[in-house]
């Protein structure tokens, strides 16, 4: 018999059987009792190797004299965890839908793009799931979801529809049978999966600023080539503009490249060619509003002192420009996290089709002036 008289544990343990209570020693209190890590009491009652013979014999007089009884696991629990232990990842397909309208081949070095997908390369890293990011033409897109039908190691899609028209949308939709998601697109006509933004709630958000503002004349900087996310917030913006009592004339927009940051020279003709000049621009993306910028500062306009500028996605380099540019923020990192949830969700058959808007909010800066 070992003498334990001196062991703190082992004089509880002895009330506790003394008092009538049983005794349920575990495999902590067995290691405390004899001095060595719970590995290696887990090896000897396992009788595994890597242990002492001595120290072996010790552990299992201790688990016997203090009526030592091992947890059962039942069969059905031991194969769940077996399950979960083997259970592999999910791999999903993130495909940047191409077509030079706005979303180029280049789509890694523009600004919003970029950061859409870093944030999504960021997020993937989890044990739930893996990512794979390709680009893929919009012409094509219709044979590379059909393609996806007869491979095993891809369980769904999320396709990045910011260049897609909603005709183009309605030909993809039940081209594949996997699981599949529309990003920064909506159509409420189709019976699909869609994480968009909430272009309306974002341009009143810009225009109320503005109105907050003192200012009353406001123009619109649009881009040249149109898509959905555009053609929501010219109409959100002609919409808002009447229900704030604005003076809003179409012949105050301005066409402008989506794609450079630079001054514009054909920006500079139309500006010169109104017949007023407005208090304020909304722009209706970030990269636009700063070439707006500078194409006013080298006309010799100063930003905010004679114009405002507002823009619209919160991308970098708004806040390293001069002035900062106070815009829209959309929440990238939501929009990932909603549209990744959304599709496991549709994997694991817990959720139908949905049409998803993530809300924007103002991001205050220096481009607007307080009249």
């Amino acid at each position: 018999m070992i003498d334990y008289s001196n062991n703190l544990l082992y004089i509880k343990l002895i009330k506790e059987e003394v008092n009538g209570v049983i005794n349920m020693i575990s495999i902590a209190d067995i290691a405390e009792l004899a001095g060595v890590s719970v590995t290696t009491v887990s090896l000897a009652l396992n009788n595994k190797k890597g242990i002492g013979k001595k120290t072996k014999e010790r552990i299992l007089q201790i688990a016997e004299e203090n009526n030592y009884k091992p947890i059962r696991m039942s069969k059905a629990k031991k194969e769940a965890m077996k399950e979960d232990q083997h259970k592999e990842k999910l791999n999903l397909k993130f495909i940047v839908a191409i077509n030079n309208e706005v979303v180029n081949t280049n789509f890694r070095t523009q600004p919003f793009f970029s950061s859409l997908v870093n944030t999504l390369v960021q997020d993937s890293n989890t044990d739930q799931f893996n990512i794979v990011i390709a680009a893929a033409d919009s012409n094509d897109l219709t044979k590379e979801l059909a393609s996806y039908n007869q491979v095993d190691d891809v369980d769904g899609l999320i396709i990045l529809a910011t260049d897609l028209s909603n005709k183009v949308l309605t030909d993809l939709v039940d081209r594949t049978d996997k699981p599949l998601l529309f990003l920064d697109a909506t159509n409420q006509l189709l019976d699909a999966n869609f994480i968009g933004i909430n272009n309306e709630q974002g341009i009143y958000l810009a225009l109320s600023h503005l109105v907050a503002h003192g200012h009353q004349t406001i123009g619109y900087v649009m881009s040249e080539n149109r898509i959905n996310n555009f053609n929501e917030r010219l109409l959100a913006f002609e919409k808002h503009s009447v229900n704030l009592g604005l003076n809003f004339n179409l012949k105050d927009s301005i066409l402008s490249s989506p794609n450079t940051i630079e001054a514009q020279e054909e920006v500079k003709k139309q500006l010169a060619d109104l017949d007023h000049m407005p208090e304020a621009f909304l722009c209706e993306n970030d990269v636009i509003a700063i070439s707006f910028i500078k194409t006013l500062t080298q006309m010799g306009y100063r930003v905010p002192e004679d114009i405002s500028v507002i823009g619209f996605d919160n991308i970098r380099e708004g806040s390293v420009i001069t002035p900062e540019l106070t815009t829209i923020e959309v929440n990238q990192g939501l929009i990932v996290e909603t549209a990744v949830n959304q599709l496991i969700s549709i994997i694991e058959n817990k959720s139908s089709t949905q049409h998803i808007y993530i809300n924007c909010k103002l991001v205050g800066r220096n481009s607007v002036k307080q009249k």
